[in-house]
């Protein structure tokens, strides 16, 4: 009977070298998106989904080969994985039957986009698939405010600022009226990124009688989402014509008459002395 065994042992492993299993590794979902300080799973499937529990499985970074996760000898192994995921990363073993790889990774932040490896190695040949971990996003409805009232050749304008914290991927930013109208170049913006990686816009736009009576604030990244705040404005808002611009423009009016009389006055007077000499 010991030797029945042995043989059917030794017929096994020379089975299992000769005509190793055939695997593939594939994502159904090879790209994935996330929120920031979210939990998400990165999930991976062999294909025939044979037995993974005593092969190798190392989750990494496409780009650079860091190490996010590995599972060596039946058991996970930290010692070469990235500090930065330390502590955020769980492999789920009791898939690992069926072969699935999932890996989930705790608490994302800006430094996890981009591309993750799933390699599995089972002694005797090894596959890999990429996932990709899609932008963490961020945003927050834009605060709209009227600042002051602006001088703006003849007329006073309305001088708005549209202010808005927490975004990721970086807005961009657009004005406009009631009737779609573009006028985001009357505007000046700027854009600012703090310690944490988040965006903060801040826009000014002074806008005249006759350019509308609603005005909108929106922002948009490229995840997409989009933000906006829009404020009505009556024709009535708007101040008249500076009576004090027009004051110290009939001044100066007032002024150069006069003179350009008394210097014309002159001119001719030179003239005809010129004529007699």
């Amino acid at each position: 009977r010991i030797k029945l065994y042995l043989l059917k042992l030794y017929l096994i492993l020379l089975f299992t070298h000769l005509f190793p299993a055939q695997f593939t590794v594939f994502c159904q979902d090879p790209i994935i998106r996330a929120g920031f300080g979210e939990e998400i799973t990165l999930q991976c499937q062999l294909d025939p989904p044979i037995d993974a529990t005593d092969m190798e499985v190392r989750w990494f970074r496409t780009t650079n080969d860091d190490t996010v996760h590995l599972y060596w000898n039946n058991k996970d192994n930290t010692r070469t994985q990235n500090t930065a995921y330390k502590g955020r990363t769980e492999l789920f073993k009791e898939g690992l039957v069926t072969g699935t790889i999932s890996l989930k990774l705790k608490n994302v932040g800006f430094t996890d986009e981009g591309m993750f490896t799933c390699f599995v190695d089972s002694g005797t040949e090894y596959e890999e698939s990429q996932i990709e971990e899609g932008v963490v996003e961020a945003s927050n409805e834009p605060e709209l405010a009227l600042l002051a009232y602006e001088l703006s050749g003849f007329y006073y304008g309305i001088k708005f600022l549209c202010k808005s914290e927490g975004w990721y991927p970086k807005p961009e930013i657009q004005w406009i009226n009631e009737n779609g109208e573009n006028l985001t170049t009357l505007s000046k913006s700027t854009t600012e990124r703090n310690a944490e990686g988040f965006f903060t816009v801040e826009s000014h736009i002074n806008v005249v009688k006759g350019s509308g009576s609603i005005f909108s604030c929106v922002m948009k990244n490229s995840f997409p989402t989009t933000a906006k705040t829009s404020i009505k404005i009556p024709d009535t808002a708007f101040p008249p014509v500076s009576t004090q611009l027009l004051a110290s423009l009939i001044r100066i009016l007032l002024f150069v008459f006069p003179l350009s009389a008394v210097g014309i006055f002159f001119y001719n007077i030179m003239q005809g002395i010129y004529i007699l000499l």
